[in-house]
C-alpha cells in the first residue's frame, strides 16, 4: 500500500510539472507569435511610411521641375518683351534690318533685379512652391577656342601662377584644341609628352579640336577643379555647393560672394566663337584687366583702366540696376575717363545675341535647376487676319523676336 501511494504521489508530481511546463511553453509561444506579428506590423507601417515619403518626394521633384520650367519660360518671355517694348519706343516701324534695341545692359527688363532677376513666384494656392530665374548674356567672357598664347599666359599670371606654370598650362590648353600630333614649339608626340612617356594607358589624350563644353578643360593636364572653378585650395568647403547647386554658382551677388570669380569657368566660354566680341556692359573688371594687360603689358595701368570702365556703367554700392548708365554704343567708352587700347576696343560690343537662363524650382525641401542656353534673333513671319482660314487670309509679313534653345542642362 505504501508503495502504491508513493507511486501515485510521484505520478501526480510529474503531472503537475508537465502541466506547468506546457503552460510555460504555451506562454513562450504566445509571446513569440505576438512579437512576430508586432514586427510584421511595424515593418508594414515603416514600408508604408517610406513609400509615402518616396511618393511625396517624387511628387515634390516633379513639381519643382515644372516650376523650373516655368522659370525658363519666364526668362524667354522677358527676352522677347525686351525687344518688343524697345521696338515701339520710336515712331518708325521695325523692318527687320536695324534693331531698335541696339544695346543690352543691366537695366534691361530681363536683368532687372527686383522684378525679374531675383523674384519668387509662389503658387496662389500654396506658398511652398516657387521658382527663381535669372538671365545672363553668354558673350560676357573670352572665347577659349580663339584665345591666343599671350592672353592665356597673362590670365594665369594675373591669378598668381609662376611664369613657368603659366607657360605649361597655356601650352596644354592650346595643344588640346590644335590639330596635329606634336606639341606646340616642340617636336614631341603629344600623348608621350603629357603622359611622361606612358602611351599604353595614357591619362591625357588631347582631342585636337575646339572645346565643345567648358568642362573638357578638366581633362587638360594641369587643370585642377580648383583652377577651373576658381576655388582657393585652402577653402574646399565651396567645391560641393558649386558642383551640386549650379543656380548658386551663376547667381551669387558680390556682397554675398564666397569666392573670387577668377576661375577658368568665370573668364572663358565656348559660346563666343561667332563674333568673338564681349559685351562691355556685363564683362567683369578682372577680364577687362586681363585684356588690357595683354595688349599693353602694363598691369597697374590695366587695373586702373578696368576699374574706370566698370565704375562708369554701374554703382558698386547700391546695386541698383534700374539706375545704371549703360554703354549704348562703343563711342561711350571715352566718357569712362580712361583710354581703351584700340586692340581691346575691337573686341568689345554693346549687344548680345546668346543668353543663359538659369531657373530653380523649389517645392518643399526639393530643388530642381534647369540651365538653358538660348539664341535671340528677329525672324520674318507670315501674318494672317483670320486663324480659322489662316491659309487663305495672309495679309503680309512681320518681324518678331524668336528665342531658340542651343543647349539644355537639368540637375
Amino acid at each position: 500500500m505504501s508503495i502504491f501511494m508513493k507511486k501515485h504521489r510521484i505520478d501526480n508530481f510529474f503531472k503537475k510539472r508537465t502541466s506547468k511546463c506546457r503552460d510555460g511553453y504555451a506562454l513562450l509561444v504566445t509571446m513569440w507569435v505576438v512579437f512576430i506579428f508586432a514586427l510584421l506590423a511595424s515593418t508594414y507601417f515603416y514600408q508604408s511610411f517610406t513609400s509615402a515619403r518616396l511618393v511625396q518626394s517624387q511628387f515634390d521633384r516633379s513639381r519643382a521641375k515644372n516650376l523650373a520650367m516655368m522659370g525658363i519660360a519666364q526668362g524667354v518671355l522677358d527676352l522677347k518683351n525686351d525687344k518688343i517694348w524697345a521696338r515701339y519706343e520710336g515712331d518708325e516701324e521695325f523692318d527687320g534690318i536695324d534693331d531698335p534695341r541696339n544695346y543690352d545692359a543691366k537695366n534691361n527688363v530681363w536683368f532687372t533685379e527686383e522684378e525679374y532677376h531675383q523674384k519668387n513666384y509662389p503658387f496662389q494656392e500654396e506658398e511652398q512652391g516657387f521658382f527663381e530665374v535669372r538671365v545672363y548674356p553668354l558673350n560676357d567672357r573670352l572665347d577659349i577656342n580663339t584665345a591666343h598664347w599671350e592672353l592665356l599666359e597673362t590670365y594665369f599670371l594675373q591669378i598668381g601662377k609662376s611664369r613657368e606654370t603659366a607657360e605649361e598650362l597655356t601650352r596644354a590648353i592650346i595643344d588640346w584644341r590644335t590639330p596635329g600630333d606634336t606639341v606646340i614649339d616642340k617636336d614631341e608626340d603629344k600623348i608621350e609628352y603629357y603622359n611622361e612617356g606612358e602611351v599604353d594607358d595614357p591619362e591625357y589624350v588631347p582631342f585636337n579640336r575646339d572645346y565643345k563644353v567648358m568642362e573638357e578643360l578638366l581633362e587638360v593636364k594641369g587643370v585642377t577643379p580648383e583652377l577651373f572653378w576658381g576655388i582657393d585650395e585652402d577653402n574646399q568647403e565651396i567645391k560641393r555647393p558649386l558642383l551640386f547647386r549650379p543656380f548658386d554658382y551663376y547667381t551669387a551677388d558680390d556682397e554675398r560672394q564666397i569666392r573670387e570669380k577668377r576661375g577658368l569657368l568665370d573668364v572663358f566660354t565656348v559660346y563666343n566663337s561667332d563674333n568673338n566680341n564681349i559685351n562691355v556692359n556685363f564683362v567683369s573688371e578682372f577680364i577687362l584687366k586681363v585684356m588690357i594687360d595683354t595688349e599693353t603689358g602694363d598691369s597697374p595701368a590695366a587695373a586702373t583702366a578696368a576699374e574706370h570702365l566698370v565704375d562708369y556703367r554701374e554703382d558698386r554700392d547700391q546695386r541698383d540696376y534700374e539706375n545704371v548708365v549703360p554703354y549704348t554704343r562703343l563711342r561711350d567708352l571715352e566718357f569712362s575717363g580712361t583710354n581703351v587700347p584700340s586692340e581691346v576696343e575691337d573686341q568689345l560690343t554693346v549687344r548680345s545675341d546668346q543668353f543663359r537662363i538659369i531657373a530653380r524650382g523649389t517645392r518643399g525641401r526639393v530643388d530642381y535647376t534647369v540651365v538653358a542656353d538660348v539664341e535671340r534673333s528677329w525672324e520674318e513671319m507670315q501674318l494672317v487676319d483670320n486663324w480659322d482660314r489662316k491659309h487663305d487670309s495672309k495679309v503680309g509679313t512681320g518681324y518678331f523676336p524668336v528665342v531658340r534653345v542651343i543647349n539644355w542642362t537639368e540637375k
